[in-house]
């Protein structure tokens, strides 16, 4: 965009000038996006994975300390 009205300079009454600065932007926009909605499913798989880790760690110290709970009578 900024390019598409530096190119215009003074002439605001031209429309059709910016239109290339226009387009160039908008698909940067779109180019931006899909980057960003790759990352966040990426983001999402990740922490699922991580998640279901500390799930089953939170499962194996709690059978661990059950164990030593009933070796020690407390």
């Amino acid at each position: 965009m900024i390019r598409a009205f530096a190119v215009v300079g003074g002439d605001i009454g031209a429309p059709t000038i910016i239109t290339g600065g226009v387009s160039e932007a908008l698909v940067a926009t779109a180019t931006g996006l899909t980057v960003a909605i790759i990352a966040l499913g990426f983001h999402s798989y990740c922490a699922a994975k991580v998640n279901d880790f500390i799930v089953a760690l939170e499962h194996e110290c709690g059978t661990i300390l059950d164990a030593y709970n009933e070796e020690h009578d407390l």
